[in-house]
């Protein structure tokens, strides 16, 4: 990780799938923006992941 200031993802401004993947119930950043926001975030917590496999197993999640 580098110390340089990075701007956290902005759904407004940038596009989700060119900064972050889907691996399963885990969402990785596929850039500086979507890696700084998935660490700060804790999108990757074992209780948001947890949650994540059961929409997955309700076909609620990812989203149409």
């Amino acid at each position: 990780m580098t110390r340089r200031l990075r701007p956290l993802f902005n759904p407004r401004r940038h596009k989700w799938s060119r900064h972050f993947r889907r691996e399963g119930a885990y969402l990785v950043g596929r850039t500086p923006i979507g890696r700084v926001t998935v660490e700060l975030l804790r999108i990757n917590d074992p209780f948001r992941v947890e949650f994540r496999e059961e929409l997955m197993a309700e076909e609620l999640f990812p989203p149409e």
